[in-house]
């Protein structure tokens, strides 16, 4: 028995000398790499928690396999442009035999070539490198990586031609290389792609010549050609059975007859051809197309002839032009001319005999109108007022309408700021919004059906309906009601005529001292009771701090709505003068549920601004640019929550930073069938970069805003009741879900 304990004594010592050897997970060679790489772009506190007395695989900005320990993941992106992170491309990365993913965004002082130990990595399937300054050419030795499946390369220095060794890839699956200086012609291999073939994503560069014909073998998803220097034929690239969902061939010199053309009924959504020399005359098989998110025929001179009169289904939610173009025809005059350009005069002059598919068709086609003013695009517009400040993925996500690929073929019309739906009818003008991840309803104008087990997550509504506010998660039965939540009066749900329940009723007085809470920050009062084991968006100031477990829900978005030009909202009315008006134009029933959303989204943008608060409801991105420029300058930043996670407990990691005290601006984004954001200056706060680490390994970099003074919050406001703590006592802080928008001046 003595010689046991001695030797179990000795075990004991000996384990004890060696924590770190036992604990380690992480590859000890893959440390020693790591360790090497960040010295070699001059150790960045971008990568301040790459600390050698830790765990690797608990480092930012990286991921081990958990089956092997080995890391499979790098990926350095920073929300706004990062001066830190100097250097080319270290060499080391070459070193990581398992490595499939590598990232760098946002880094304008990463320079050099794309660095050549890449090719060692035979189980890479991803580069990410955009918005970078890597110049030079597009190397021959990726199409060594046969596991490569995307390539995306936006936004760069790279120059000279495209190689056409790539097509030799058998596993591509997306080829990006827009907004470099790439310049050649598109290798004609590229039709040697296995089908369907990648998407191709080449614009904004200086390619020239032809198109090669066999491109027309491949059916993608995405193919994008515009701004360049291409000529010749693309009519190949049309098709009834292709499945391809965005085609933009815009402002090149490509020249073909639209008119013999054919087009995919279910797939297509995203069609510009502007710009170009194309001639004949709109086809009748463009009316059979039934998803038409973006339809741009401008600047084409010799397109000629009528507008084709298609079928239209009774069952589907659609707008005939008779409600818009047969409007005032003298609000898109030429200011110049003071004629109505030759295509806006043939589309009214046809106006009664075309009718379109669905209301976001409509919009595209006032883009058509419009366009022929010459307006200036947004993106240009943003980066003439904001030279420092990249477009958001937001931003882009809305002006892509990236969601619209979600829209099955049963669908009768897109849903608006959808989350996660995959069933929907429609019997109104536009369906409900912020609806997050329910599985099951019927929507009967305007009024969907949501069983008592149904569960989503508390935001920072407008008009959505209320029964238990339980830390960011909310149960909801077929009889619950409309609440107020940031100034939206509350609506009855289903009967009109049945009376709220005292004990129910959350009223709001944006006049009230005692709800002095800015709007969509500072959530309203609310008298349920909570269960605080429920996920949160709420924390105290003390959860910045590196360790902190928060669990924390966070609603993904799917976007489908449209983001229009200023030019084209300035002509929509966008007052509750004109209610009757929009609601015409929206074709919105004036006694639906629908219609009283409308009403409520331009009452509450209306109403004058709290103390202190400074607001505005911009219609466009010029807009919201415009207000944000003259609070915060033109070196304004702009940043949101990046989630691609679900619900769980996540962990604080290294890397917070404070992004702004005082000069904030949140914009958040509004029940409107069109994007429309409601941004206001904040006062007493604070913004936060907050780097997460969910407990499946999913990391999110998120914003959050801390409220320095709550003393004139409702004592029954949510986040107290969450917080258990009293108004005055502290710092509320809270993330911004996605798809809101946090401004700063830095």
């Amino acid at each position: 028995m003595r010689r046991l304990l001695m030797m179990l004594g000795l075990c004991v010592l000996v384990l004890s000398l060696f924590p770190v050897a036992l604990s380690e997970r992480c590859h000890p060679q893959d440390k020693k790499v790591l360790l090497r790489f960040k010295r070699e772009l001059n150790n960045p506190y971008f990568l301040a928690s790459w600390d050698p007395k830790e765990d690797c695989c608990d480092w930012y900005c990286v991921k081990c396999d958990d089956r092997n320990n080995r890391i499979y993941t790098i990926f350095l992106r920073s929300d706004e442009p990062d001066p830190n992170v100097t250097g080319q491309i270290p060499p080391s990365v070459g070193d990581l035999p398992y490595l499939q993913g590598l990232s760098f965004h946002n880094l304008p002082n990463l320079v050099g070539p794309i660095q050549p130990t890449i090719a060692k990595l035979h189980k890479l399937t991803g580069i990410f490198f955009s918005n970078t300054g890597i110049s030079g050419p597009i190397p021959e030795f990726l199409a060594q990586i046969k596991t490569l499946q995307y390539i995306e390369l936006s936004s760069n220095r790279l120059s000279g031609p495209i190689p056409s060794s790539l097509s030799q890839l058998p596993n591509l699956i997306s080829l990006q290389l827009d907004r470099n200086k790439l310049t050649g012609r598109i290798p004609a291999s590229f039709g040697s792609f296995k089908k369907p073939g990648p998407d191709l994503i080449l614009s904004h560069n200086q390619l020239s010549g032809p198109i090669p014909a066999s491109l027309g073998n491949l059916d993608p998803d995405r193919i994008d050609l515009s701004r360049n220097n291409f000529v010749g034929d693309a009519s190949f690239l049309f098709g009834s059975k292709k499945k391809t969902r965005v085609l933009d061939l815009s402002r090149n010199a490509f020249s073909f007859d639209l008119s013999r053309l054919t087009f995919p009924k279910e797939t297509l959504t995203w069609l510009d051809i502007s710009h170009n020399n194309i001639y004949g005359s709109i086809p009748m098989a463009l009316t059979k197309v039934r998803y038409f998110q973006q339809l741009n025929f401008s600047f084409n001179p010799g397109l000629k002839g009528q507008i084709p009169q298609g079928d239209i289904d009774d069952s589907s939610s659609c707008l005939t032009s008779r409600a818009l173009l047969a409007k005032d025809a003298s609000k898109h005059t030429n200011p110049q001319s003071k004629t109505l350009p030759s295509l806006l005069l043939t589309i009214n002059h046809f106006a009664s005999a075309m009718e379109f598919h669905c209301l976001a068709l409509f919009f595209s086609l006032i883009v058509i109108l419009m366009a022929a003013q010459a307006a200036l695009p947004p993106e240009v517009y943003w980066e003439r007022m904001l030279p420092n400040t990249p477009i958001p993925k937001v931003i882009r996500d809305f002006s892509k309408l990236d969601g619209a690929k979600e829209i099955s073929s049963q669908e009768k019309f897109p849903y608006f700021y959808t989350y996660g739906i995959k069933k929907k009818e429609l019997q109104d003008g536009f369906p409900y919004f912020y609806t997050y991840g329910i599985k099951k309803k019927e929507l009967q104008d305007g009024v969907r059906e949501i069983s008592s087990q149904e569960k989503f997550p508390y935001f920072y509504g407008y008009g959505i309906k209320k029964n238990e506010l339980e830390d960011g998660v909310r149960e909801i039965s077929s009889q619950d009601s409309f609440v107020s939540i940031d100034g939206v009066k509350k609506n009855q749900f289903q009967d009109d005529s049945k009376e709220i329940p005292a004990q129910d009723e959350t009223t709001y007085d944006p006049q009230s001292k005692e709800n002095a809470v800015l709007r969509g920050i500072g959530p309203v009062a609310n008298h349920h009771h909570h269960d605080h084991s429920k996920p949160s968006l709420f924390f105290l100031e003390e959860g910045l701090r590196r360790g902190t477990k928060l669990d924390v829900q966070f609603p993904k978005r799917k976007i489908v709505t449209p983001l229009l030009p200023r030019e084209i909202t300035e002509h929509l009315p966008f007052s509750s003068e004109k209610i009757n008006e929009i609601l015409e134009i929206l074709s919105v029933k004036p006694d639906s549920k629908n219609a009283e959303n409308v009403e409520e989204t331009l009452k509450i943008c209306e109403e004058p601004a709290m103390n202190g608060e400074e607001k505005h409801c911009a219609t466009s991105v010029e807009s919201m640019v415009d207000f944000v420029t003259s609070k915060l300058g033109n070196n304004a930043h702009v940043t949101s929550t990046e989630i691609e996670s679900k619900s769980q407990k996540f962990i604080v990691k290294d890397g917070v930073k404070i992004l702004a005290e005082e000069e904030i601006i949140a914009c958040h984004p509004m029940n409107y069938p069109y994007v429309v954001f409601y941004c206001h200056k904040i006062s007493n706060s604070t913004a936060h970069f907050i780097p997460l680490e969910g407990e499946d390994g999913t990391r999110v970099k998120a914003v959050a805003v801390c409220h320095k003074d709550t003393s004139e919050w409702d004592p029954n406001n949510i986040a107290f009741q969450v917080l258990k703590v009293k108004p005055g006592t502290g710092s509320v802080c809270h993330f911004f879900p996605d798809g809101h928008l946090i401004w700063y001046a830095k």
